[in-house]
């Protein structure tokens, strides 16, 4: 006999989110009571410091490493005040500090070696580029080379890893010349002063420790300028790389024309291939800013979002029924609403909407930790991989132990609220509302669909569970096409897109009356069984149009 009884588990031993402090929904980790904030390496220090890494990307490490030390060196003589490391600080240079750089560089013959790195970096960053008042003569920045553009990818290729060994190498050029000139004081027995073992001996358990102080002062050299030097040179840096490389969404497959397909089979196919020409159609001219790229990210993971589930409903025919369908339609106007209430303050609701979704993960991974003292040895092991990858998804966006976690609403307000503000409260009413009842399986769904009165009037004719057939309703994938048109179009008028490709809905009319022909073709073909009656075989449903 099966034992279907499921063994209950243990309840967990540690506490879930211990440390932190609750303040209404919230709780806040330990960290945030001392006061601690991110430095965002990625969106602030790497554009200060991608001209350090011209240098080694055009003369290699070693070279590279003497010229711009020696650029260094030759600046803070000239004016010992600021941080030279970041690009930002050299605006505080005047003309008459060029010329003594300049005259300074040709003395220690390594002029025209900065002018060649400095050269290539300008080409491609020239909007406000403070190293550009190393020139003599206004270079031409007009439009730059194929390969300076392929420059600039392998620059800020190998620096976006701030753990890599070009990038470890790179930022270990502010603590040397710090202590170098006086700038960082440490004591005669500080350990961390061999800066060649991170060329030399990367993976080395010592090597490991100094890159960690090295990141460490990086982020404090930093902070201590941060007011000083602002963000308009992340800004510009950051945007630049649009008009370097010109956004692209590339998700559209090239089909098989040659390959014969069943029409519901095809019609799956060629859904998807339009749904998501649409998608990279909105993506190519969106207004992407991406210094502050958050809300571009949030609606373009929605918008696909959207089309992923238009799509599978599109394709799966088994989803074209009420015990199916509803759970994508009511995901699909929720998806609508969320991006409507964005809209009305794009950046600070997405940040808020990254920042409840990182939090969220985190409170996951916290209850995960408390549940691997009562699994066997293997699934704990096999856990902890799992653990491991999505604290990696959290620390790549913020930090995990700065991340406080909100167990209320995303948008701290109801989803009705959310319509009503986003003048949308039609389509909750209307939709939302309804198709929530399939989702959360309330009596008025499931005493419609899921039961039926028995006939054995002893039995008082009592709703029992029954397998009703209810057939393929094309209803379905049509409302689903009407919720993904509906974001489309919100947003081509929103940011004033001009699509070139029909709207979904427009699309989906044609199609169904080409779906309808070629299934009716179909079905006139089809065999018929040796007692004549035609196939396939009974409790097959034809598709209600």
């Amino acid at each position: 006999m099966l034992d279907w009884h499921m063994g209950k588990r243990k309840q967990a031993k540690t506490e879930v989110l211990s440390g932190h402090t609750r303040v209404g929904k919230k709780f806040f980790p330990p960290a945030a009571r001392f006061g601690w904030t991110e430095v965002h390496y990625i969106e602030r220090i790497l554009p200060e410091i991608a001209w350090l890494g011209y240098f080694i990307e055009r003369f290699g490490t070693e070279r590279g490493l003497e010229v711009v030390e020696s650029f260094l060196r030759i600046c803070y003589s000239v004016k010992s005040s600021g941080p030279k490391f970041f690009c930002s600080a050299f605006r505080s240079l005047t003309a008459d500090d060029w010329t003594r750089i300049r005259k300074a560089c040709k003395a220690k013959e390594i002029f025209l070696e900065v002018l060649d790195a400095l050269t290539l970096y300008v080409r491609c960053y020239s909007n406000n580029n403070p190293l550009q008042n190393f020139f003599e003569e206004k270079i031409d920045v007009k439009k730059p080379s194929v390969s300076d553009i392929e420059r600039a990818r392998a620059v800020v290729s190998q620096l976006f890893d701030r753990r890599s060994q070009t990038a470890s190498v790179v930022q270990s050029i502010i603590p040397k010349i710090e202590i170098e000139i006086g700038q960082f004081h440490v004591p005669q027995d500080y350990p961390f002063l061999d800066f060649d073992s991170i060329i030399t001996a990367f993976n080395s358990e010592h090597t490991k420790s100094l890159c960690s102080h090295v990141r460490m002062d990086v982020n404090s050299s930093f902070m201590m300028c941060e007011s000083q030097i602002g963000a308009s040179w992340a800004q510009d840096f950051w945007n630049r790389g649009k008009d370097l490389a010109p956004f692209r969404s590339d998700n559209v497959e090239e089909l098989d024309a040659s390959e014969s397909l069943h029409p519901m089979i095809k019609f799956g196919t060629d859904y998807e291939q339009y749904a998501w020409g649409v998608v990279d159609a909105i993506w190519a001219k969106f207004p992407i800013d991406i210094f502050k790229s958050e809300f571009a990210e949030v609606i373009g993971a929605l918008l696909a979002r959207q089309c992923n589930l238009a799509v599978k409903v599109a394709r799966n025919p088994d989803l074209w029924d009420y015990h199916a369908g509803p759970l994508f339609l009511r995901s699909m106007t929720d998806v609508y609403i969320t991006v409507a209430w964005i809209l009305k303050d794009p950046l600070v609701r997405a940040r808020q909407f990254i920042q409840y979704g990182l939090g969220q993960e985190k409170l996951h991974v916290e209850r995960l930790k408390a549940a691997i003292n009562d699994e066997e040895p293997d699934e704990a092991d096999e856990l902890r991989e799992g653990i491991k990858a999505r604290e990696a998804w959290i620390d790549w966006q913020h930090y995990s132990f700065l991340q406080h976690v909100d167990v209320g609403s995303w948008s701290g307000i109801s989803t009705r609220k959310m319509a009503e503000e986003a003048d949308c409260l039609d389509l909750y009413d209307f939709a939302y509302g309804g198709w929530s009842n399939a989702t959360h399986s309330t009596w008025n769904h499931v005493g419609r669909f899921d039961v039926f009165p028995s006939s054995e009037p002893l039995h008082k004719h009592i709703w029992q569970p029954a397998n009703l057939p209810h057939g393929l309703h094309a209803d379905v994938v049509i409302k689903a096409t009407k919720y993904f048109d509906k974001l489309a179009v919100h947003l081509a008028d929103e940011f004033k897109i001009e699509m070139t490709v029909p709207r979904p809905n427009e699309w989906l009319r044609s199609r169904l009356g080409q779906l309808q022909e070629a299934m009716d073709s179909v079905t006139e073909k089809r065999p018929t069984s040796p007692s004549g009656e035609e196939g396939p075989p009974s409790g097959s449903s034809d598709v209600d149009f």
